[in-house]
């Protein structure tokens, strides 16, 4: 067994009582998942809103002219990402993007080999597909980090949502995106690691400053009604 499938069979299962606790992280290396089961698991096919839109670095829903940005650097293989899509997206999608206050986008931060495989599959796939890949990727984290070889399980995922195997094979095959990816995680890490230098997921920036303390939905939303009020 390769070291990296040993890695992601070794799921840490902890007991969270509040979303509060991420996963550290370094850009292209593999690191283990984190998954806790006792979080609510998203509805197959949910997602917090419609219209997602593919930026530079990522992929963005909400009015473009919106006041507050808040950009999430998230890792597809992370416990706290996956309970912060669960538990916290939908809460600010119905109190500020649905209303116009605030643009979210996503950015893929790349912790492992799953990581890659699952940004590529999303970035060549465009932004049509993007969010039934993200709510697959996230709501059946338990199994895919956990099945026999993960790597196949996002092929599974891929094509459950629409991805043939011609466009995965040309996905996964891609070396300049590969690099691309690594290279735009290697930069979120330069600017937003802390000052120990260790980065974690989900990191989350609401106007160009990051937000501190935590992720639960209580620190993010009064991050943003802060710059809201200071816009």
């Amino acid at each position: 067994m390769s070291p990296f499938r040993k890695t992601l069979n070794v799921v840490a299962i902890s007991a969270i009582a509040a979303v509060a606790v991420g996963c550290k992280a370094q850009p292209t290396q593999t690191a283990a998942a984190e998954v806790d089961m006792s979080l609510p698991r998203a509805a197959a096919g949910s997602d917090f809103s419609e219209g997602y839109e593919k930026t530079e670095l990522g992929w963005a829903v909400g009015a473009k002219d919106a006041p507050v940005t808040v950009i999430e650097y998230g890792s597809f293989t992370c416990g706290g990402c996956g309970a912060f899509y669960q538990q916290v997206e939908p809460r600010l999608a119905e109190e500020f993007v649905d209303t116009g206050l605030v643009r979210f986008e996503f950015r893929s931060y790349i912790r492992n080999q799953a990581d890659m495989l699952a940004t590529q599959i999303a970035e060549c796939t465009g932004e049509k597909k993007f969010k039934g890949i993200k709510n697959l990727f996230f709501s059946s984290q338990y199994e895919w980090l956990n099945s026999s070889n993960p790597m196949d399980y996002v092929a599974v995922m891929a094509r459950k949502a629409g991805v043939n195997g011609a466009q995965f094979r040309k996905c996964t095959s891609d070396t300049a995106l590969r690099n691309e990816i690594a290279e735009e995680s290697q930069q979120a890490n330069a600017a937003w690691a802390s000052a120990e230098g260790v980065f974690s997921t989900p990191t989350i920036i609401v106007n160009d400053a990051k937000v501190e303390g935590g992720f639960s939905y209580e620190n993010v939303s009064g991050a943003i009604e802060r710059a809201l009020r200071s816009s």
